[in-house]
């Protein structure tokens, strides 16, 4: 059903509305050039977080019009009580199933990595793209630099 109402029709079911800022309010194309733009041009992805999920994956990768999967680490270790251990073995046995049913029928799959092993790791399971958390882009690299802020300031006062 995600992938039939992104898409505009032959493709899908997408309603349309070309005075909308995506469409430029209908200046700069005509509708059946930005109904074909976004048709060719839009990629629909599902979260698989769940061991039902998981469960079902091979149904799933097989839908027509999916480009790949984004595998959330985090919700899926929630969802098999395993809070806050994305790296468990079951976690990553789940990605591994996932990645190989996506390797299968030539879908994309990603994987989150909030550091440089954690994204090597991810690489070496076989996905084809890797997620990169805002904590571990902005947050974190940001705590680290105040931390070092305040430690030359608390320095310089002493």
């Amino acid at each position: 059903k995600a992938v039939s109402l992104t898409f505009y029709p032959p493709k899908g079911r997408r309603s349309l509305s070309t005075s909308t800022p995506a469409a430029s309010f209908g200046a700069k194309h005509s509708a059946a050039e930005y109904i074909a733009e976004v048709n060719r041009s839009v990629s629909v992805f599902a979260t698989v977080e769940t061991g039902e999920a998981v469960a079902n994956i091979e149904s799933l990768v097989a839908v027509d019009g999916l480009a790949g999967v984004s595998i959330g680490t985090g919700d899926m270790a929630l969802s098999m009580g395993l809070v806050g251990q994305r790296t468990a073995p079951q976690v990553q046995e789940a990605a591994r199933t996932i990645i190989a049913a996506c390797k299968k029928v030539g879908k994309q799959v990603m994987l989150p990595a909030s550091n440089l092993a954690a994204a090597r790791t991810a690489l070496d399971l076989g996905v084809t793209g890797i997620q990169f958390p805002a904590s571990a882009l902005f947050i974190e690299p940001s705590k680290r630099l105040l931390a070092g802020v305040r430690t030359a300031l608390s320095e310089k006062v002493a």
